[in-house]
């Protein structure tokens, strides 16, 4: 992207973005998705527990990327489309 050069999690990035777009088309395929259902989560407390940890690293690391960014662009006024603040 524009402001961000390499990828945190790829797979987990796709998965988040499900939902949050106009596209329904999108949230159907319930075979592309990593995460588990309730009933195979309880099956396979551990797996679970496993992925749990894996997307609360990713949310960590989205989350020093982004306070980092905020912390490093310099503010640019007037703030306009092509700019970070716009973001």
């Amino acid at each position: 992207g524009k402001m961000i050069s390499e990828r945190i999690d790829p797979v987990l990035e796709m998965q988040m973005a499900v939902g949050v777009d106009e596209m329904s088309w999108d949230d159907w395929d319930s075979n592309s998705y990593v995460w588990q259902s309730g009933a195979e989560a309880r099956a396979d407390p551990a797996r679970a527990t496993e992925f749990l940890q894996k997307v609360l690293d990713f949310r960590h690391e989205v989350r020093q990327l982004v306070d980092g960014l905020i912390k490093t662009q310099p503010m640019e006024w007037p703030i306009k489309k092509d700019s970070f603040w716009w973001v």
